[in-house]
Formats: C-alpha cells, sequence, structure tokens
C-alpha cells in the first residue's frame, strides 16, 4: 500500500501504542463526546464537548518521543491542563501541528527529529480534575488547522 502522506513514529517508548478505553473521566478514542463543567460568572455551564485528541496509555517517567520533524512551539505549563509541548511540523510535515499533554518535557525551544525524545510521562492522578482517569499522554494532531485522527499519520497503526 503506498501512502500520499509522511508516517510518523509511535509516541511511547512501549514501541506500539494503546489507547486509552473508557474509564471514570469518559472515553480517549479521538471525536469521543465529553461533557465539560465550566464557571462563568458564578453560573455553572455543562457544556458538550468533543475529544479531538488521542489518549494514549502511559505510566509515570516514560520517554516520550517526538512523533514528526518540527520546531517546538510551546512547551512546559502553558496549557490549561498542566504540562505539554506543541510541535510545528516542518518538511514532509509542513502543514502539521501536534500538541502532546500530559508530559514534562526536556525541549523548551527549537528543532526536533521523530524520534528524538521529547519529555517523560507525568502522574495525572494528583490532579483533581482527573481523578479515575487512567494515566495517560494526550495526542492532538492538526493538518492545516484542522483536527485529524492521530492514527493517520501513524506507522505501525495505533493498536485499540
Amino acid at each position: 500500500m503506498v501512502l500520499n502522506r509522511p508516517i510518523a513514529g509511535p509516541i511511547t517508548m512501549r514501541g506500539r501504542d494503546q489507547i486509552r478505553g473508557t474509564d471514570a473521566k469518559g472515553s480517549g478514542d479521538f471525536m469521543a463526546a465529553r461533557k465539560r463543567v465550566r464557571v462563568y460568572d458564578h453560573e455553572t455551564k455543562v457544556i458538550s464537548a468533543l475529544h479531538e485528541g488521542l489518549d494514549l496509555l502511559a505510566n509515570r517517567g516514560e520517554g516520550i518521543f517526538a512523533p514528526i520533524d518540527g520546531d517546538v512551539t510551546l512547551s512546559g505549563t502553558t496549557f490549561f491542563i498542566g504540562k505539554g509541548l506543541k510541535i510545528k511540523g516542518s518538511g514532509a510535515w509542513e502543514g502539521y501541528e501536534v500538541k502532546i499533554l500530559y508530559i514534562d518535557p526536556f525541549v523548551s525551544s527549537g528543532s526536533v527529529r521523530a524520534g528524538d525524545v521529547v519529555g517523560v510521562v507525568i502522574d495525572i492522578s494528583k490532579n483533581p480534575e482527573y481523578k479515575g482517569a487512567s494515566n495517560h499522554v494526550h495526542v492532538e494532531v492538526r493538518r492545516d488547522g484542522y483536527p485529524i485522527d492521530p492514527r493517520e499519520i501513524y506507522r505501525p497503526l495505533i493498536l485499540a
């Protein structure tokens, strides 16, 4: 089979990424339905949303690879839910952007290559918002600004 797009490597050091199934916080699959609770002007609202990423099971301290070549554009505690990093694709990956959350990043800026170790998994159980969720990393991929299923770019395909 010939693919007309670049192919990324695995994210976790397991060499085989496994999707977080359904747990107390919902499904870790791409575009799974989610309910978010937000407080606006002292009024609590429940908002329906779609999960624009894929949650991959991971253990605290496990190394995380850059899945694509690109430039790190955000790193550290810059996301409302904790630590992570964002890679803007370059070369064959021009137009792609990958966000990896729930990691302690080693890289704060500059270029990375697919396969570079860019951080380690943090323990999300310490965050009350994720009580009951399996430990995981959250991966979002956008192509030309639109969310796409991360499985579209991985080799081997992520196993459910």
